[in-house]
């Protein structure tokens, strides 16, 4: 071969490695905006299916019709079946079993398994006692906290419904003089004062938060459906789920048989039954219904934060902008240590989770002194008795003190956010349809649906993000009925409409 000929040869190959995903993203784009472009049109290749079944003109319309999720009309059998539906990875047994043991060393070589990195979309769900109130304010996203706007305007004017206990406490520290000068208070109390005729600064926390929406959240289950749920999930051409087992608030979706340190202590102070669990089990009906469908199942926990053992307020992070240096109020006795390690534990053993997803941070103590219910071992009981293709997200932050880790998790999780390149590890964003992972009635009743994302949107991102070796996990907030607003549910069938004609191009 000449020297010319190995040069157009080598000029090729180069091409292929630094231009072949450019090509890739520029191809998947063009199949996404053909069928968007004629969008309501008969012969449309995304909209066409969704017309006929629910007379719908475009994605951010809710449906005229009453009818359930389970009840809806769905295409054949062989069309809405996505290629990610398996069997429970979980119930795997490989051949080659990698031992693991509680060390930095050891835990840093788990490998990232296929089916995560090959499902590249998941649904994320928030319920709980925070979905009935229901409300946060829709002035400014969390994006806007990261560029603009201060850490205490951003918790006083919180668009995350899941916060509600903190917001209306924020507003209370506020109209009381307690925050810091300048901050103008938000809407959060006066919505609670007006919807609950009464006044939050004149009843105890607890039974103003706690009694009351923990009685209305457990009526409302009643006609709770899993199976719905999961059908539509399945829809969506998700291949796994994510479910608040405990927020912030420290409200638990399931019978925990940890007992509660503080519980009986700040029951007693506020005169109220045991309202820190659910009647049902919840998060067991859900993975049950979810594996049934061929979804993966994963758990999300807030190891970081339980307003029900540490009564402050949170009021700002890390700031962006460098206006403020500051951290979450993080529990860190060793009775929520402990109560939050037996949690973990009772999850993976009851459940058998796909995914460990832990949020804001760990109790310090916890991380490396708890024995056997430190995070190190338990995460190697994990790997190698519950899930020996479970995955683990990063935000544990297993540093303490002088002990430093560089491995904190098999991915990050940026959240309303994307990476700005490549990445050679897998990475997740996460984000909600609107503004609120939580349930926000002031976004489900926006005209026409105009406060969440539109099918295209969620398709443009989930392209953008797999392209840099992502996955998207899609946040729905049901409301206190277990009902998915219709906005969010139609959002999710047009975009598995098109995951079923094009999706195995993302994946």
């Amino acid at each position: 071969m000449s020297d010319r000929s190995s040069q157009q040869l080598r000029r090729t190959r180069g091409w292929t490695v630094k231009q072949s995903r450019t090509a890739v993203i520029a191809l998947v784009a063009l199949m996404v905006l053909v069928p968007l472009l004629y969008r309501g049109r008969s012969y449309s290749l995304l909209w066409s299916w969704r017309s006929s079944t629910s007379g719908s003109t475009g994605s951010n319309s809710s449906s005229s019709s009453n009818t359930s999720v389970a009840s809806a009309r769905r295409p054949p059998d062989d069309d809405r079946r996505f290629s990610n539906a398996r069997r429970d990875v979980c119930s795997d047994k490989p051949a080659a079993v990698h031992v693991f043991t509680a060390d930095e060393k050891s835990l840093s070589q788990h490998a990232v398994p296929e089916w995560f990195e090959r499902a590249r979309f998941g649904i994320f769900i928030h319920w709980g006692l925070y979905s009935v109130p229901g409300w946060a304010e829709t002035k400014h996203s969390f994006e806007d906290f990261k560029k603009t706007v201060s850490p205490e305007q951003h918790f006083m004017h919180n668009p995350y419904s899941e916060w509600y206990l903190n917001t209306v406490r924020m507003n209370q520290a506020a109209a009381a003089g307690k925050t810091d000068a300048g901050a103008v208070v938000g809407d959060a109390l006066e919505h609670h004062k007006k919807t609950f005729h009464e006044d939050p600064a004149n009843v105890e926390p607890g039974q103003w938060y706690y009694s009351r929406f923990a009685k209305a959240f457990n009526d409302g289950l009643k006609d709770w459906k899993p199976q719905e749920w999961a059908e539509l999930f399945k829809d969506s051409g998700a291949g796994y789920v994510v479910l608040t087992t405990k927020h912030h608030d420290g409200y638990c979706l399931w019978p925990t048989k940890a007992k509660h340190p503080l519980w009986g202590q700040f029951a007693g102070k506020q005169g109220l039954e045991e309202t820190h669990v659910t009647q049902r089990d919840l998060v067991g009906e859900l993975t049950k219904a979810v594996r049934a469908v061929g979804l993966q199942m994963g758990l999300y926990y807030s190891g970081g934060l339980d307003w029900s053992f540490h009564w402050q307020l949170d009021k700002c992070f890390d700031d962006p902008t460098g206006k403020a240096k500051c951290h979450p109020d993080v529990p860190v006795s060793k009775d929520y240590a402990l109560y939050a390690g037996n949690q973990l534990s009772e999850l993976m053993e009851a459940y058998k989770p796909a995914i460990l997803w832990n949020d804001i941070n760990w109790p310090a103590p916890g991380k490396h002194d708890a024995g056997d219910l430190s995070l190190p071992p338990l995460f190697a009981t994990y790997f190698n008795k519950v899930c020996q293709k479970g995955i683990i997200n990063d935000r544990w932050k297993l540093d303490v003190g002088e002990k430093k880790w560089s491995w904190s998790g098999d991915f990050g999780t940026p959240e309303y956010g994307n990476m700005n390149t490549v990445q050679s590890k897998v990475f997740e964003t996460c984000r909600g349809i609107g503004k609120s992972f939580g349930f926000n009635r002031a976004e489900e009743e926006s005209e026409k649906c105009s406060a969440y994302m539109s099918a295209a949107q969620v398709v443009k991102l989930l392209i953008t993000t797999a392209a840099k070796n992502g996955n998207l996990l899609l946040d729905v907030g049901p409301d206190e009925n277990g009902q998915i607003p219709k906005c969010q549910a139609s959002v999710l069938r047009d975009v598995g409409h098109w995951l079923r004609t094009y999706g195995k191009a993302v994946v």
